[in-house]
């Protein structure tokens, strides 16, 4: 009875024992389930943040071309304008050249019809004093003449 006994709890401690260690057996491979499942969520949590990290790098080369794009569309226009602007300044100088060359041309114009005035005023004039000279000359000849007949009378 005593050996039964004996071996009854010697099968007893030995179920203890084998139960414990089934026991740390199961902790032993919860623990190394949470670790795995610690080191997924690791995991995880690191490509999230590693695709967040990609994913601002995108979004700011994204801004960087956007933005390198607006400031080439305003470089276009201001060379646009700076083009027109400077086309209106060049016409602005052909119009002024145009209107400085008619103007040239009306005061030349004005300066030969004056010219042509004074001209013809001066032929006039002399005109009238070759007139006058000749006037003079035959009222002379003709006082001579006279005189000489008178003289021959």
């Amino acid at each position: 009875e005593a050996k039964a006994a004996a071996e009854a709890a010697r099968a007893a401690a030995q179920a203890r024992v084998e139960a414990m260690r089934q026991a740390y057996a199961e902790a032993m491979a919860r623990v190394a389930a949470e670790k795995k499942a610690d080191e997924n969520r690791l995991a995880e949590q690191q490509e999230v943040e590693r695709l967040k990290a990609e994913q601002i790098k995108a979004d700011r080369l994204e801004a960087r071309r956007l933005e390198n794009e607006r400031l080439e569309a305003e470089r276009k226009v201001a060379v646009q304008k700076k083009a027109e602007l400077q086309e209106a300044r060049q016409e602005a100088e052909r119009l002024k050249v145009k209107e400085e060359r008619k103007a040239l041309l009306e005061a030349e114009r004005q300066e030969a019809e004056r010219t042509e005035a004074e001209r013809q005023k001066a032929d006039q004039n002399m005109a009238k004093l070759l007139k006058t000279r000749v006037e003079a000359e035959r009222l002379k000849v003709e006082e001579e003449r006279e005189a000489r007949l008178e003289a021959e009378r």
